[in-house]
């Protein structure tokens, strides 16, 4: 081997199946450097489903409330629905979070042994029967404010204690009192 070919093949030459030496060009080592899995066309297929994916998301984004202001409900609903769900979890502790501070005194009062959870488990049985279902499903609150007292009526549809399906309508709405003590809206117990 000559000093050119020793330096050829120093530089990358490959040796031929018949034992000849060729030098690499830059493409040859590129390609057999840099292995490439997909083709050309395999590459712009799936630039064009990921182009298309994005816009599909944007377009759901922006059908599902781009732009507009989110949804809010009242206090009063809110503490409504918090009263509900204690009735629907048969849950005596959330339940009382949800009544008057001012009637807890007087029930207090009038039952001076009986703890927090004894006295919210006492209120929440008298309370749940007048709620002719457990769980809501799709209900329509409407709230009428006259100064520190309010009423929310709830209706719509429901599931009742073995869940079989229960629609109230609109003239059958529950009637859950609520009064404002302090800066906060509770469930009123001396208005059912």
């Amino acid at each position: 081997m000559d000093e050119l070919s020793a330096g050829v093949f120093a530089a990358g030459a490959s040796v031929e199946a018949n034992g000849s030496q060729r030098p690499h060009t830059g493409k040859e080592r590129r390609r057999r450097a840099y292995p490439h899995p997909f083709s050309t066309r395999t590459v712009s297929a799936l630039s064009v489903l990921a182009l298309v994916l994005v816009s599909a998301c944007a377009i759901v984004l922006c059908l599902g409330g781009c732009g507009k202001e989110p949804l809010t409900r009242s206090e009063q609903e809110e503490v409504a629905e918090r009263v509900l769900r204690a009735v629907a979890e048969n849950d005596g502790m959330a339940f009382l979070g949800t009544v008057a501070p001012s009637y807890l005194d007087q029930a207090r009062s009038e039952m001076p042994y009986a703890d927090d959870g004894m006295l919210g488990d006492v209120l929440l049985a008298g309370y749940a029967q007048k709620v002719p279902f457990r769980r809501m499903t799709a209900p329509v609150f409407q709230v009428s404010v006259e100064g520190d007292k309010a009423v929310v009526h709830v209706w719509g549809d429901f599931l009742g204690a073995e869940g079989q399906k229960v629609t109230l309508a609109e003239g059958q709405a529950l009637r859950i009192p609520l009064v404002r003590e302090g800066d906060r809206w509770y469930l009123d117990l001396l208005d059912l």
